[in-house]
Parts: C-alpha cells; sequence; structure tokens
C-alpha cells in the first residue's frame, strides 16, 4: 500500500510547484505592469491616443488585481507547501519516516495552501 504513495506525492508536488511558479509569475508581471504602465503614460501624457489610455487602464487593473487577490501570498503558500512535503518526501525515501507521517505532511501542505484570507484587499474579517 505504502508504494502507491510515492508516485502520488511526486504528482502532488509537480502539481504545487506549478502553481506556485505561475502565480510567482502573474504576481511579478502584474507588479511591473502596475509601475511601468504609468511611467510610460506619464511620460507620453501629452500624445493621449487610446494606446496610451489602454495602457493606463490596463494598469490600473493589474494594480487591482494584484493587491485584492493576494497573488503574492497564494504563491507563497503553494511554494512553502511544496518545501514541507517535498522534505517529508525525501525523509520517507531514506526511511526516516513512514508513509503515515508522509501523508500527515501532505496534510500540513493542504492546511498551509488553505489558510489564506478570503477578505478582498487584506481585510481583516471581524471575529468577536
Amino acid at each position: 500500500m505504502e508504494k502507491d504513495l510515492l508516485p502520488q506525492i511526486n504528482e502532488q508536488l509537480g502539481r504545487w510547484n506549478r502553481v506556485a511558479l505561475v502565480l510567482r509569475v502573474t504576481h511579478v508581471s502584474l507588479a511591473l505592469m502596475g509601475i511601468v504602465g504609468p511611467l510610460i503614460v506619464a511620460s507620453f501624457a501629452d500624445l493621449l491616443t487610446v494606446y496610451t489610455r489602454i495602457l493606463s487602464f490596463s494598469a490600473a487593473v493589474a494594480v487591482a488585481v494584484f493587491s485584492g487577490f493576494e497573488i503574492g501570498r497564494r504563491a507563497t503558500s503553494f511554494r512553502e507547501a511544496w518545501k514541507l512535503l517535498n522534505v517529508a518526501r525525501l525523509e520517507y525515501e531514506q526511511g526516516i519516516i513512514d508513509g503515515k507521517a508522509l501523508i500527515q505532511a501532505y496534510r500540513e501542505g493542504e492546511k498551509t495552501i488553505g489558510q489564506l484570507k478570503s477578505e478582498p484587499f487584506g481585510k481583516e474579517p471581524n471575529v468577536g
């Protein structure tokens, strides 16, 4: 039964790695768009064409998405979960931990990913 664990764990590690990478690239891209876009618009304000208006709007959307969805934090959570499970996988392969501990590490990784706030724009929910 435990021999079936490694392929599943490796598959999950691959998924978490891909999601972390895509989110980080998206995070950096949105940040650059939010910074560079307004600089270009400001530099060419006298040439207010359709393109500068589109760029200005796109930059505003990028900043809203960047801050509203906390993409950087989400990327970090996936990377932290990946690191946790990857170490457990290595320990499992070396016989340091058993299958039960490996499954627990997977559970902890899922918790790490799931601990994100669902409130928009970083607002803390009122509890109590």
